[in-house]
């Protein structure tokens, strides 16, 4: 009898504004071993793109459905995961701005995060990644992202505590004891 393992991963993806701005992603299995640590350049493009980009490529770049507990300094990113993406996807990636719907910036790429959710459960916490020392995971606040239509979870999309912990205003304060070499 073959039992499949769901793996669980943290993805610290981040963007770094150099010249070419580049993003960055550092897959991590719970023991804090790198697994794939990818960098790139993309000229003529810069901001959030790039910090969603970074989250795109590195959702991509996983083999497998996994569990990931996404890693990023980015409030634009961590937002829209936890409050943007199940409404946008309702509205048509639309949001109202000022009583009309507007298309919302990098649809493109926040469809392809959908659907990544397709195969995997997603995490997200927040925390500062060093592009001197590489990623570290101390003490993380993490929330659930609910999954993407087509999954086999249909809930509605609410914030979850992940494992146990104690309520923090909306998220879910949650120690995890692990450290990533550099």
């Amino acid at each position: 009898m073959v039992i499949a393992v769901t793996p669980t991963l943290h993805l610290f993806c981040q963007a770094i504004a150099d010249n070419p701005p580049r993003w960055h992603f550092v897959l991590q299995d719970l023991e804090g071993s790198n697994v794939l640590d990818v960098t790139d350049a993309e000229s003529g493009v810069d901001g959030e793109r790039l910090e969603l980009l970074a989250l795109v490529r590195g959702l991509e770049a996983i083999w497998c459905p996994a569990r990931l507990i996404v890693v990023s300094p980015s409030r634009y990113v961590r937002h829209g995961l936890q409050f943007g993406l199940n409404d946008w996807r309702r509205q048509d990636w639309r949001w109202e701005r000022f009583g009309e719907l507007v298309p919302i910036k990098n649809a493109d790429l926040w469809q392809r995060v959908d659907a990544a959710l397709r195969f995997h459960e997603l995490e997200v916490a927040r925390h500062q990644m060093s592009t001197l020392t590489g990623p570290t995971v101390s003490s993380l606040r993490v929330a659930r992202v609910a999954p993407a239509r087509g999954s086999d979870d249909r809930s509605p999309a609410r914030m979850r505590p992940a494992g146990e912990s104690r309520r923090v205003g909306d998220l879910s304060e949650v120690d995890m004891a692990t450290t990533a070499s550099p």
